[in-house]
């Protein structure tokens, strides 16, 4: 083990929510030191901590992060033994048919579980892709001891089709995000994660809401737009002369000369534009038809297929277009992109959309 591992470190698939051959790894905290670039002396650092990593086929420890004295390290074997109790204790779930996906990135310092309880299913009949669409519930943690992630874990469902992992936003779904500090809670926090599974047949009517609700290719390109794909904007002072002594007054100035349509295309990321509505017509053209469902499977698509060709369509001008930057780690675009689609469907244009469908019903 060592700092040459590539950043996807193991994975290991299987039905034994016990097995956690893939967590088994130890980190300790212990003092932090800096080397003194005038005498070359390693001093203490006051106030700040650092996580190493225990190798001991080489009796020795590796640094890995530093921290604050407020954090508080988790050992991911911890965190998923506890989780493990809190499910098989909960009489509602079945466990007799789980898959399992383990993952440990970065040299063990990043972590991810996912279980898949199959006998917990949803079908949703045909919804135009020739074939029965069906999920089931899922639950995904993640981990890290160097404090790139924090611990979180959400509630959600796994469709078969197209294999997304289906995120959940608003009060009614579950989504912990929380830091590792002396608060920290863990059995507390893992027992939520298990009673929120309760919730699933409540995913399975807001799904079939999402089918009932029907919206134009216009507002799918209004909704992306103004959600994903909007760039945001940082102002700088700027000297071009007397009258744009900001860099905020220069955009005014430019904005009164542009139409709204070029005003709108400044703001919008075309990369993650072009990669949402792409995914929006491989929906299309599944048979799924213009509605919030169609246009939620997308955005799902795009937040769980990360990197490779699955990323890239062809522009306006024939140019293949991929929109995961090169070197990113994959593991962290995924994450990140399930962020912003528990975003998109917490943002008032999409609140709005299915709000008026449930009023009218």
């Amino acid at each position: 083990m060592g700092a040459s591992y590539e950043w996807l470190t193991d994975q290991k698939s299987h039905n034994d929510i016990t097995d956690l051959s893939v967590f088994d790894v130890k980190f300790r905290e212990d003092d932090l030191f800096s080397k003194n670039k005038y005498t070359g002396d390693y001093e203490k650092v006051e106030g700040r901590r650092g996580i190493y990593l225990d190798i001991p086929e080489e009796n020795r420890f590796e640094f890995k992060a530093p921290v604050s004295s407020k954090y508080k390290l988790i050992q991911h074997n911890e965190i998923f033994d506890k989780l493990n109790k809190a499910i098989l204790k909960n009489d509602d779930l079945s466990k007799e048919n789980i898959q399992v996906n383990d993952y440990a990135f970065d040299d063990y310092t990043k972590v991810q579980r996912e279980i898949l309880f199959l006998d917990h299913s949803e079908n949703f009949g045909d919804t135009g892709i020739g074939q029965d669409d069906t999920s089931c519930l899922k639950i995904v943690a993640l981990n890290s001891t160097d404090t790139s992630w924090k611990f979180q874990a959400f509630v959600g469902q796994f469709r078969d089709f197209c294999q997304n992992t289906m995120v959940f936003g608003g009060k009614r779904y579950f989504h912990r995000l929380l830091k590792h500090t002396s608060g920290f809670d863990v059995a507390g926090e893992v027992n939520k994660i298990s009673n929120a599974t309760g919730d699933f047949a409540e995913h399975g009517e807001h799904f079939r809401k999402m089918l009932d609700t029907p919206v134009t290719e216009e507002w799918v390109i209004k909704l992306i737009q103004e959600t994903v794909a909007k760039k945001e904007v940082k102002l700088k002072s700027v000297n071009y002369s007397d009258n744009f002594q900001t860099a905020e007054n220069l955009q005014k100035a430019i904005d009164e000369n542009l139409s709204e349509e070029d005003k709108l295309k400044q703001n919008v990321n075309s990369k993650a534009f072009g990669a949402l509505m792409a995914r929006f017509e491989d929906e299309l053209n599944h048979g799924m038809g213009l509605n919030l469902y169609t246009v939620y499977n997308a955005l799902t698509n795009w937040s769980t297929h990360v990197g490779g060709d699955q990323d890239s369509w062809e522009n306006d001008n024939g140019v293949i277009v991929n929109n995961t930057n090169k070197g990113s780690k994959l593991h962290n675009v995924r994450l990140q992109r399930q962020k912003e689609v528990v975003q998109v469907i917490n943002s008032p244009i999409w609140l709005d959309q299915i709000g008026a469908t449930a009023t009218a019903a």
